[in-house]
């Protein structure tokens, strides 16, 4: 039996956060805003005093009817759909801004309000721009990324503190509680794809590292498909057998929290190839058999290269 070589990979794990500056505006800033989307915006003229309780109540329940339709149609999986009703939600959701700013709300809403106005519109912004940014796992919703934001949890806490002071000043229901996170994984062992065997090729896998994907591609063609992707959690070993002959390519995806219906981890996410090739070969007395072992740590006799996830092969 040949034996390939003993290969160990260092894989760093990282994530990346977004800091976010926002500055104030004009009052009709929400209005350019729509504007520039193609939708008419329109703010509350700015009044002289502070508006009755009744008529604050009756303009907090119209926002929030307001955004509710729009933000609703980013509940979705896809995150196509999500890019394409982004546009009108965050317009929507900072026009109904521009309008709480331009009010004067009656007493006891004076400490809570102008936090409510620039919350919501940097939710929109937040809206807008997670859509058109490039997600470090493809594979997580970006509905959940809003709820889960600090902007999200400000307004909830905000709408708290409204109904507190008045029992009719009611905002937010169009915001859905923060989702719970979720750690869900797969066993060792469980193949996400297989799409050929029979060779008599071994390659043994040891995780040290997060939970990961080792995804076998063929080292030919264009955009060739991986031949087997199998789930190994962290600390764990497995064999994959029947792996026939040809050169190919590793490639592995780490992280947390599997999305079975997206194939792909929600969190903490990490996209790698090792830069050589496994030829595996097979003769009348002899097979390959190759063994990587992926560990966190610097060094290892084997480099790997970061992969940008929109071009990972699945």
């Amino acid at each position: 039996m040949i034996i390939g070589s003993v290969l160990a990979a260092a894989l760093v794990l990282g994530c990346c956060g977004v800091i976010r500056v926002f500055s104030g505006g004009d009052d009709d800033g929400a209005t350019q805003a729509g504007k520039r989307n193609g939708v008419a915006a329109t703010t509350v003229p700015a009044n002289a005093g502070p508006v009755s309780p009744e008529q604050y109540a009756q303009l907090l329940a119209a926002s929030d009817s307001a955004i509710k339709v729009p933000f609703a149609k980013l509940n979705t999986s896809s995150s196509a759909a999500f890019a394409k009703a982004a546009p009108a939600a965050a317009t929507t959701i900072r026009a109904e801004a521009g309008k709480l700013r331009s009010t004067k709300p009656p007493a006891g809403a004076e400490g809570v309000h102008g936090q409510l106005a620039l919350e919501l519109e940097s939710l929109g912004d937040m809206v807008e721009q997670t859509a058109g940014a490039k997600q470090e796992c493809p594979a997580a919703s970006p509905y959940a990324t809003i709820l889960q934001s600090g902007w999200a949890d400000g307004l909830r806490e905000d709408a708290r503190k409204l109904a507190a002071a008045d029992s009719t000043f009611k905002f937010g229901t169009f915001l859905p509680g923060a989702p719970k996170e979720q750690n869900r994984r797969l066993k060792t062992g469980t193949y996400v794809k297989r799409t050929g065997s029979g060779g008599l090729g071994h390659l043994k896998i040891k995780n040290g590292a997060s939970d990961t994907t080792i995804s076998l591609v063929p080292n030919k063609g264009k955009k060739p498909k991986p031949v087997f992707t199998v789930y190994v959690r962290s600390g764990g070993t497995y064999t994959a057998k029947g792996i026939r002959d040809g050169t190919y390519r590793i490639y592995t995806a780490s992280g947390k929290d599997w999305n079975a219906g997206g194939k792909g981890f929600t969190r903490d996410c990490s996209f790698t190839k090792f830069d050589d090739t496994f030829k595996f070969t097979t003769t009348s007395y002899s097979s390959s058999i190759w063994t990587i072992t992926l560990t966190p740590m610097i060094g290892g006799n084997a480099s790997t290269s970061d992969v940008d996830p929109n071009s990972f092969p699945n």
